[in-house]
């Protein structure tokens, strides 16, 4: 199989998915859709249908408010039925579980540097959002993994890949593996947040931990914080859970008062930043009417 451009059809899987919807009868595509996409969602290992959720996706989002056209060079070329909108929740779902899959869509690239034009949904509107201003170093995300003991979510790595670590809207600073400054190294700040955490809940004194901590296999794991806030974001995890299912928790620094939001870090990054997803942890500085994003390595 090869995939050859960034377009959602522009594989050879993708390409058969829409010869199929071209011979299905016409109240037999929206069937067809809907079960890879469910298919995907449910999959554990392998993700087998993962090019056709892609495009199916794609077809999803063309009839949203603003969506952009399919190109039909290798899409299909009958019209598709107007799609019920529940399909949207399903395509949002399955292209997170894309997403976070290692050995999904990017890894087909004829030439493996052509890669890089493929990012996850969420970094995608973030890139929109806030254009990176240069062009991160990637990083040795193995060597990253074996240090920490554990992978990391497919959507942070392109988010550090795209952007490095830094400072968007002068707001949420995320954390970097092997950044010079301790502040604002990932390695340095899981250590740090976790021995913080351990004393600030030890003993009858200490604070209560959150209700999502109850389980004894569920952890955090900090990935930005809030610039003069004492705030920490984190991802909430549990053992042996796909780094795409991660949450986010964010504590108030100064308190104890946590808030737990069911979504992937870049999407809380890029909801935060345009107001759609408010807290009173960080109200006070954002969202911003113009946005931007500073490398930590202005500030060393």
């Amino acid at each position: 199989m090869g995939t050859w451009d960034t377009g959602p059809f522009d594989n050879d899987t993708a390409a058969d998915f829409a010869n199929a919807l071209d011979d299905a009868e016409p109240e037999a595509r929206e069937a067809l859709i809907r079960g890879v996409l469910i298919r995907t969602i449910d999959a554990t290992g392998y993700l087998t249908e993962a090019e056709e959720a892609v495009a199916a996706a794609a077809l999803i989002a063309a009839q949203c408010p603003g969506g952009e056209p399919v190109d039909m060079s290798y899409g299909p070329e009958t019209p598709m039925p107007v799609f019920p909108a529940d399909l949207r929740a399903l395509a949002d779902e399955a292209l997170a579980r894309i997403a976070g899959d290692q050995d999904g869509p990017a890894s087909n690239w004829v030439d493996p540097e052509d890669r890089k034009g493929w990012r996850s949904p969420d970094v995608e509107a973030l890139v929109q959002l806030v254009p990176p201003q240069q062009e991160a170093v990637p990083r040795d995300w193995p060597a990253v993994h074996s240090r920490l003991g554990h992978e990391l979510p497919e959507d942070y790595r392109q988010l550090v890949d795209t952007y490095g670590g830094g400072l968007f809207d002068e707001a949420i600073w995320i954390l970097e593996p092997d950044c010079e400054d301790k502040e604002y190294d990932l390695f340095a700040m899981v250590q740090e947040r976790a021995e913080v955490l351990e004393r600030l809940w030890e003993g009858d004194r200490g604070e209560p931990k959150p209700a999502q901590l109850a389980e004894p296999d569920r952890s955090l794991v900090p990935f930005a914080h809030i610039e003069g806030t004492g705030a920490f974001l984190y991802w909430l995890t549990r053992e042996g859970q796909d780094p795409a299912d991660w949450t986010v928790m964010v504590d108030a620094g100064r308190g104890p008062e946590w808030e737990h939001y069911p979504v992937s870090c870049v999407r809380f990054v890029t909801a935060a930043l345009t107001g759609e997803m408010r807290n009173n942890m960080f109200d006070e500085v954002l969202p911003t009417d113009n946005h931007m994003f500073e490398p930590t390595g202005d500030f060393l």
